[in-house]
C-alpha cells in the first residue's frame, strides 16, 4: 500500500507520558461513543474532540484525520478481545472440544460486552472503506493471535493438515467479519429474549463455518 495512505492512517505519535496516554485513550473512547450513540456518519475530527471535551487541534497533535482514530480504536479492541482469548490457553479449555469451545469464547466476549461500545458500526465502516479495511487486514491475524492459535492447533491434529497457518488466520478474520456485527447488536440488545437468540445465531455461524476447518 502507498506510503501516503499509511501516513493517513496512522497516529502521528505515540503518547509516552501518562497525561497524553489519558488523553489518547480519552480520544479513542469518544469516537467508540459516538459510533454507538449516532452512527458512523456522526463521527468526523470536530465531533470526536468536541464528545472528548478538548480542541480539536490536540486531536490533531496524535492523528491525522478521523479515519487514523477509527484504525487506532479497531486496534484497541482486537487488542481487549485477544486478552479475553488468553484465558483459553491453559489445557482444561484446550482439551475441550472445539464447537463447546467455540461457544465458551463467545459466552466470554458476551460478558465483557459493555468494553466494546461501538464495535459493530466500526467493523462495518471499516468493511465498507477499502483502504481502511486493507490497512488493517494485515495486523488482524497477529492481533488475535490466541484466537488463531486455538484455530491453528486444531488443525495441526488432522491427519492431513491440510490448511496452511496462513489459510487459518484468513479463516479467522473471515468469521469475525461474519459475526461480529451481530454479536454488537446482541450485546446492545436490551430484550433478554432475543438477545438469547442474537447470541445463539453467532454461535450457529460460527460454528458453521469454522467446521470447514477442523477436525470433528
Amino acid at each position: 500500500m502507498p506510503n501516503t495512505i499509511n501516513a493517513e492512517l496512522t497516529p502521528r505519535k505515540t503518547p509516552s507520558q501518562r497525561r497524553s496516554q489519558q488523553r489518547v485513550e480519552g480520544i479513542l473512547d469518544a469516537c467508540a461513543t459516538l459510533l454507538h450513540e449516532v452512527g458512523p456518519d456522526g463521527v468526523n475530527t470536530n465531533s470526536i474532540a468536541q464528545q472528548a471535551g478538548i480542541p480539536v487541534s490536540s486531536l490533531y497533535q496524535y492523528f491525522p484525520n478521523k479515519h487514523a482514530v477509527l484504525v487506532s480504536l479497531m486496534d484497541r479492541y482486537l487488542e481487549q478481545i485477544n486478552q479475553l482469548a488468553s484465558g483459553f490457553q491453559d489445557e482444561q479449555h484446550q482439551a475441550m472440544h472445539w464447537t463447546d469451545l467455540t461457544d465458551a469464547v463467545i459466552d466470554v466476549f458476551m460478558r465483557e460486552g459493555g468494553k466494546h461500545v461501538g464495535l459493530g458500526p466500526l467493523w462495518n465502516t471499516l468493511q465498507a472503506h477499502p483502504a481502511l479495511y486493507s490497512f488493517g487486514a494485515a495486523s488482524r491475524s497477529e492481533q488475535l493471535r490466541n484466537l488463531r492459535d486455538l484455530l491453528i492447533g486444531y488443525n495441526r491434529r488432522r491427519d492431513d493438515n491440510r490448511f496452511t497457518d496462513e489459510e487459518l488466520s484468513s479463516v479467522l478474520n473471515i468469521c469475525l467479519d461474519a459475526v461480529v456485527p451481530v454479536l454488537s447488536r446482541a450485546i446492545t440488545e436490551q430484550d433478554k429474549n432475543e438477545r438469547n437468540r442474537l447470541i445463539d445465531e453467532v454461535k450457529r455461524l460460527a460454528k458453521g463455518y469454522i467446521k470447514n476447518y477442523v477436525p470433528d
